[in-house]
């Protein structure tokens, strides 16, 4: 979790201009060695605008707790929840929902 948000707050410099790294989704796992995805969207959330960009966010998790996917359907930045293991239907499923115009 700390990773990814300094990744997100890191400029890249090209030879023109500095430029964050801005992907396009990710995926969030609630149980995660030091900082849980609970965490981190509380610290996603003080993030600059510019640094947060439209990043699509999944919870991806193995968890059993039907409170957690209660809790994450009812945050306007969780766009969906899917358990673990991802599969390639299950990806290309969230990349047809999410980006339509891409695949």
């Amino acid at each position: 979790g700390k990773a990814a948000l300094e990744y997100l707050t890191r400029e890249k410099t090209n030879n023109v201009n500095h430029q964050l790294p801005n992907p396009d989704l990710i995926f969030l796992d609630i149980n995660m060695p030091g900082m849980n995805g609970w965490d981190f969207l509380e610290e996603y959330h003080k993030l600059e605008k510019k640094c947060q960009g439209k990043i699509v966010i999944v919870m991806l998790s193995t968890t059993l707790n039907p409170d957690d996917k209660r809790k994450a359907n009812e945050m306007p930045d969780i766009a969906g929840f899917e358990s673990k293991p991802l599969t390639v239907e299950k990806l290309n499923t969230i990349l047809d929902k999410f980006f339509p115009e891409v695949f």
